[in-house]
């Protein structure tokens, strides 16, 4: 995703020139602050990792971005202050640093052929958790492949998750990752006692499961305010659930290792939650070019702050909408796009938490496109089903 967010002096009439290595060096910064979670080897986009690539890429990226591709569709900042809001979009000095190097022709200076390597955004981590040995997918006729790995974090007493980003492996394979908690033993074979073997597993999870986090194409590590944080007991058990898919041909042979970072805190002043919201078991009829689901629940608590909202659907989403109906008849914005792409799902957190009220009630509407096909399409946890989830996270107001 051809996110350009680092603002950059650009050459003026009163300037002189930038040389072909200043150029360079501006476009390298964006490229590996802003690009590389998918544009790297191995990943959902074409790399721009080697110099030579990426200036021969230069024209096609400003191209790009002057027809609307690029950044891909993000969560609206007018609908609510969002903690690096200026990432969602491209402002008119960012756009010129682009054309600027674009125009001279994607000079790469004395540039090395190696770039310094991706890290984790959120790094260092308290603990990183991984399924244990690489795993290849044994893709079924449908092309999907869960499977899920007990991963123990070895606590000997209550700890706090405050913040976690997944460490994906092989990105062009996973469609997404899902981190749960569990007290017992639902949902996992009576045969499974080693963690590095995984074993077979529903993508909804199973009862008893407490959904942690999640991450899909695009999304950014979720962070907790300072002195808040999630729940962990004594020798937690989590499950790291996969979701692989076979999108491409060779991708049964690739092996993959993919974790979670997880930050962590003994104490907090302040619990968090987390409520996914969303209808399930709807259709969407064939032919349909803007069909839409919804779903609307109760607030709960009013001792509860609102921190952020992560949207999920599938492929055939083309619109996502949340929001708070207030007691009054009032209605706060949570998160809006206009569009959808798949490959870019992104964590909203709120700059400023929306306290909740008695009364309130959370509501999520998703609009889909299903022109293109003579099939209905279900609700359900394959990649060619569709989902309508936010999963919102709240906090202790108190």
């Amino acid at each position: 995703m051809l996110f350009l967010l680092v603002a950059c002096v650009t050459p003026t009439d009163d300037l002189p020139l930038e040389s072909d290595d200043a150029l360079w060096t501006d476009a390298r910064a964006m490229l590996d602050e802003n690009c590389a979670r998918c544009h790297t080897a191995g990943g959902q986009a074409q790399s721009f990792d080697d110099p030579a690539t990426a200036s021969s890429m230069a024209a096609s990226m400003i191209a790009a971005v002057d027809a609307g591709r690029m950044p891909p569709v993000a969560p609206d900042p007018s609908c609510a202050p969002y903690e690096n809001s200026d990432t969602f979009t491209v402002d008119d000095e960012e756009i010129a640093t682009l054309r600027a190097w674009a125009d001279a022709g994607g000079p790469t200076g004395s540039a090395v052929a190696d770039p310094p390597p991706v890290t984790a955004q959120s790094a260092p981590f308290d603990a990183e958790l991984y399924g244990g040995a690489a795993y290849t997918p044994d893709f079924g006729a449908d092309g999907n492949d869960y499977r899920c790995f007990l991963v123990p974090l070895g606590n000997d007493g209550v700890v706090y998750l405050t913040g976690m980003e997944a460490l994906v492996d092989a990105l062009p394979i996973v469609h997404h990752v899902v981190l749960f908690e569990t007290t017992g033993t639902t949902g996992i074979p009576g045969d499974v006692t080693d963690p590095t073997q995984g074993f077979a597993c529903s993508g909804l999870g199973a009862v008893g499961w407490d959904f942690l986090g999640a991450w899909a194409p695009g999304a950014n590590p979720v962070l907790f305010p300072e002195g808040s944080g999630m729940r962990l007991g004594r020798d937690a058990q989590l499950i790291l659930q996969m979701h692989y898919y076979d999108s491409f041909d060779g991708a049964d042979e690739l092996a993959d290792l993919t974790g979670y970072g997880l930050h962590l805190a003994d104490t907090v002043e302040r619990k968090v939650q987390q409520f996914p919201i969303g209808p399930t078991g709807f259709n969407i009829p064939a032919g349909d070019a803007a069909y839409v689901v919804s779903d609307s629940i109760p607030a709960g608590d009013p001792g509860l702050e609102l921190l952020g909202v992560w949207p999920h659907m599938h492929v055939l989403g083309s619109g996502f909408d949340e929001r708070v109906v207030h007691n009054d008849g009032s209605e706060s914005c949570l998160l809006h796009q206009d569009g959808w792409n798949f490959h870019n799902q992104v964590y909203a957190g709120l700059s400023t938490p929306l306290r909740l009220q008695t009364g309130d009630s959370l509501s999520v509407s998703c609009t889909y496109d299903n022109s293109a096909s003579s099939e209905d399409v279900n609700f359900g946890e394959e990649t060619g089903d569709e989902m309508c989830f936010g999963f919102t996270y709240v906090v202790d107001a108190e």
